[in-house]
């Protein structure tokens, strides 16, 4: 069996793979309203769905607050860029001229580029954290604010779950459109403009 056709199969098996157990979800999920009805969940009968990143994108206001956090964020990957760039110089450096000096000399070069690649992974941890922190601090807000709204469809239209078919991992291969919250909460967030 050539390369060529190992790859098709594995393919084959990984899409097998995905749809078998986007199968077994949309078994679950079928069952699923007649079951939660049955324990006396409210009453709550449908499965909904949104495309989350087209809601916050819809968002008053949520396109410039993650532009503001890009635009900081490539701050921070410039600074660890620049970081990398002269610890690479050190190493080069270092490997360049091992051959002239001793052997004192050499460990006190590596101690030294071992300090500098410590500081540089210190520096890296910290604006990862700063990352975050910007993160939540600019767009949690909106996403807050999108939740709440689901919750208010998702509780006003009696549905047991909503889905978010964007999100990495969905197993939803198939949707009816009819279930698709998507512009719903496009609406009630652009008429509810106040709060940003």
């Amino acid at each position: 069996m050539t390369t060529h056709q190992q790859d098709d199969k594995d393919k084959a098996m990984m899409r097998t793979g995905s749809f078998v157990r986007a199968l077994s979800m949309a078994c679950v999920l079928a069952t699923l309203p007649a079951a939660l009805v049955a324990q006396g969940t409210g009453g709550c009968t449908k499965v909904g769905y949104v495309v989350g990143k087209a809601i916050l994108e819809q968002t008053p206001g949520y396109t410039a607050a993650y532009a503001a956090l890009q635009k900081e964020i490539d701050g921070f990957k410039a600074q660890v860029e620049k970081l990398n760039s002269r610890l690479d110089s050190a190493a080069a450096a270092l490997s360049q001229n091992s051959v002239m000096l001793s052997n004192t000399a050499k460990q006190a070069e590596t101690k030294k580029i071992q300090a500098m690649k410590d500081s540089v992974d210190a520096t890296t941890n910290d604006l990862q954290q700063k990352a975050s922190q910007r993160r939540d601090d600019l767009l949690k807000p909106y996403e807050d604010r999108v939740q709440a709204v689901l919750d208010g469809l998702r509780a006003g239209g009696n549905f047991c779950y909503i889905f978010d078919v964007s999100a990495p991992g969905n197993a939803i291969l198939s949707a009816d459109k009819s279930l698709d919250l998507t512009q719903k909460a496009i609406d009630q967030l652009k008429a509810s403009k106040s709060g940003f």
